[in-house]
């Protein structure tokens, strides 16, 4: 996930390595089009603000995820730009090296990015340990751009973790790249939210919780049977969207009187 999440850093060897000192264009009248980078507040994430750090390779912007301190100032889908010279730690998510006051608002992706409603055309969740997706969209001429969110770093204010082949966002636009969401369609915002389920430890589905159960459980993660998808929520006891041991302990307990 690092290198894949990391792999666009690379681009900046020709503009210095990634510990050096970056300087950002810093001035009230703000152009994307001049600026060598600039920042989008992205989402939160531990009492942290998120960042989406946008910078200039060879015919391509990229993006990667940075973390820094609160600024209560700062709201989704606000530009920002440093003040100075900036480095960037080469952690996951990154940190940003340097005085966070100096980070400047210079307005909002609506003041400086082409809106676009953008449909979902493929949407892929990978990650075992870790919760990543990726999108793919395409315009109304049929442009296509893609989109990535990752789940375990951030916490979205507009999130695609449920979107469907269909779904219609509005996407903050620049140079044919997909920066942030801004809206969902009605359709998407008014989904009914999926059923909230007690887990019962009814693994195949008889009806009742009993030691087949926890059998049933235990082939499946060791890899010598499968769970039916509708059974998951059944026994995710530790709701990490994951059948695992602790659930399977989780399953004696109940069936002893001891949960």
């Amino acid at each position: 996930m690092t290198k894949k999440l990391f792999a666009g850093l690379t681009a900046l060897c020709c503009m210095g390595t990634l510990m050096s000192a970056f300087p950002v264009r810093a001035e009230s009248d703000f152009n994307p089009d001049e600026a060598s980078c600039f920042f989008i507040v992205d989402g939160t994430k531990n009492n942290s603000t998120i960042l989406k750090w946008w910078y200039y390779g060879e015919n391509y912007i990229y993006g990667d995820i940075l973390q820094t301190y609160p600024k209560e100032s700062f709201s989704y889908g606000d530009v920002l730009v440093y003040d100075g010279e900036f480095t960037i730690l080469e952690t996951y998510p990154g940190q940003l090296g340097g005085n966070p006051a100096n980070l400047r608002k210079v307005g909002t992706c609506e003041d400086f990015f082409v809106l676009k409603e953008l449909t979902v055309t493929s949407a892929e969740m990978t990650g075992i340990d870790f919760k990543f997706g990726e999108f793919q969209l395409t315009d109304a001429e049929g442009t296509a751009y893609s989109y990535s969110q990752d789940y375990t770093s951030v916490d979205y204010q507009i999130s695609l973790e449920q979107a469907k082949i269909g779904d219609v966002y509005t996407f903050a636009c620049y140079k044919q790249k997909a920066l942030l969401p801004l809206a969902a369609a009605a359709s998407v915002l008014m989904e009914a939210p999926a059923e909230t389920l007690t887990p019962d430890g009814d693994a195949d589905g008889s009806g009742k919780l009993d030691i087949l159960d926890v059998i049933t459980l235990n082939k499946a993660i060791l890899g010598k049977g499968e769970l039916a998808p509708d059974r998951i929520a059944y026994i995710d006891f530790n709701q990490n969207g994951v059948p695992d041991a602790t659930d399977s302990l989780a399953m004696l307990k109940k069936i002893v009187g001891l949960l």
